[in-house]
């Protein structure tokens, strides 16, 4: 158990007590053995005690001040242990900073503190945690980070050492000296968080009022600073690991959306909506190369407030697309109307001017050396995109890439087999007509056959009635009545043949030869009166 000592205000009075019994002794002395008067002795005996409780007082002062700082000191790093011990109890950023603001304040005995960490995209430095701090303050700050460099925080992040300031808003280095004024940020202190030798952030600390930071406090707040760099890299180091985890999980999830499609257009609405929630950003959109217009055509979008970017198209050195689309790199902007880094097309321009775009990344969609198509986010207000996003972003992009050319492939094979399907039909319904044909042929050959047989007897009976309707006359009429029924009849059965003979070659003519049907009438020759007479005269 640690001793605290014993105080001076405790040993003051025995002290006194004990010199002026001595003062007295010493006086009786002189005074017994007679080398003064008994006033003589008096005096002296008075004015040793009045010397002696001087002195006293003297060494009592400086005694309890420097036991006051011992105290102090000693209760600092007291206060200093616990809070390392409760830095390093987490390993959850937001957790840590907060424990490192308390410890601070606590060890400063001040009620303004604050960390800003540098952001190496940016390398400016970044409000992550306060406590204290006037809010209009604190929002100028997180909505214009400090670069490196400028400002009080920048110079101690620049320069890596420890920087007091007695009167911070007369100083010409530091930023936003009105509001510093306005709410009293009066003596500052910053001190540089480092890890392994490379300031990772700062530490400052504000006064109300002017106030001489005594070497103690510096050295005790320094103590803590360096235990909070570790702390803050160790819990980086878990928060990225946490992250990655994070993003390893969603990117499953992503992908066994994007590839339970193989329709193109639901897989594009798809990357779009899941690049716009990765991304945190306000628009997105994704457009494939047309290899015939030999620029990359919008194909579909979410979040924009007008149509202007439905079937845009973005062609090579034009826009920062377009530079996209040159070099195949990805390409981030902080400010898309002012940055000089591409060419500056009038129409693209405009229509991020109306959609407010101020912030823009971009990545390729590649196969191999072949680019298939590009994928823009966008955010509206001055948010950077980081380094993180177009490591997810590409990573979809990967995705992106299998999905579409999966996508393509489905595609090509479903128009193939429509196309068997179609030829497939075509031959079935060919090969049903030529059976139809064949059938019909041969039901036209079989009736053909049977009409040539027919016709030729027929002629001859049709003969021999012309030849005896001109005998009719010796005939009795009811014979020439029968003969005149026997002749109808005759004439239906050719007509029936006949029509046997024209159906056959109506339906058989294209799959058979356009056969022709002989008329046998034509072919038979006409009876000879003398052989058709009964007689033979």
């Amino acid at each position: 158990m640690r001793s605290e000592g014993i105080s001076p205000k405790r040993l003051k009075l025995p002290v006194s007590a004990a010199v002026f019994f001595i003062d007295l002794a010493l006086g009786a002395i002189l005074w017994t053995w007679g080398f003064m008067s008994f006033l003589q002795a008096a005096v002296l005996a008075g004015l040793l005690i009045l010397l002696s409780l001087l002195i006293i007082e003297f060494f009592h002062r400086i005694s309890l001040a420097d036991w006051q700082k011992s105290q102090q000191y000693q209760q600092s790093l007291l206060t200093l242990r616990k809070s390392s011990l409760l830095i390093s109890s987490s390993l959850y950023l937001d957790e840590v900073l907060q424990a490192i603001l308390s410890s601070a304040a606590e060890l400063a005995k001040v009620k303004m503190v604050n960390i800003m960490l540098i952001d190496p995209d940016s390398n400016s430095l970044v409000m992550r945690a306060h406590i204290g701090q006037p809010p209009e303050w604190v929002e100028a700050v997180r909505r214009n980070p400090i670069p490196v460099g400028k400002s009080l925080t920048g110079w101690v992040a620049e320069k890596g050492e420890i920087l007091e300031v007695l009167d911070a808003p007369s100083d010409p280095r530091l930023l936003y000296q009105d509001l510093a004024r306005r709410y009293g940020l009066i003596s500052y202190l910053g001190i540089p968080l480092k890890f392994k030798g490379k300031v990772t952030g700062v530490l400052n600390v504000h006064t109300s009022e002017p106030y001489r930071f005594s070497p103690e406090e510096i050295e005790v707040l320094s103590g803590l600073a360096d235990h909070a760099a570790v702390a803050l890299q160790n819990a980086r180091l878990h928060e990225e690991a946490e992250r990655e985890r994070g993003e390893v999980a969603a990117l499953a999830e992503i992908s066994q959306d994007i590839f339970s499609s193989l329709q193109l257009p639901a897989i594009l609405n798809k990357l779009v909506a899941h690049a716009r929630q990765i991304s945190h950003s306000d628009p997105a959109y994704i457009g494939l190369y047309d290899p015939v217009e030999e620029a990359i055509r919008v194909q579909t979008s979410i979040g924009y407030r007008t149509d202007f970017y439905k079937d845009l198209q973005v062609h090579r050195g034009k826009g920062a697309g377009g530079l996209v689309l040159e070099t195949r790199k990805p390409f981030l902007t902080d400010d898309y109307r002012n940055d000089p880094r591409f060419h500056h097309e009038p129409t693209y321009d405009e229509i991020a001017k109306k959609e407010g775009v101020v912030s823009q990344l971009i990545v390729p969609i590649l196969k191999e050396d072949r680019i298939l198509g590009l994928m823009w986010v966008a955010n509206r207000q001055p948010v950077a995109f980081t380094s993180q996003d177009q490591q997810l972003l590409q990573a979809l992009a990967t995705q992106a890439t299998i999905a579409i050319e999966n996508a393509r492939l489905y595609e090509e094979l479903r128009q193939r087999i429509l196309e068997v399907e179609e030829k497939n039909r075509e031959l079935l319904a060919a090969q049903e007509e030529l059976v139809k044909a064949q059938r019909l042929a041969a039901i036209g050959e079989l009736g053909l056959a049977v009409a040539h047989e027919i016709n030729n007897p027929l002629a001859t009976l049709l003969l021999q009635a012309d030849f005896i309707s001109g005998q009719s006359g010796d005939l009795p009429s009811h014979l020439q009545k029968s003969l005149k029924t026997m002749e109808a009849m005759i004439w239906r059965m050719k007509e029936i043949v006949d029509r046997l003979q024209d159906i056959r070659s109506e339906r058989t003519r294209d799959a058979i030869g356009r056969l022709k049907m002989t008329d046998l009438r034509k072919e038979t020759p006409p009876p000879n009166p003398k052989e058709a007479s009964p007689s033979g005269n």
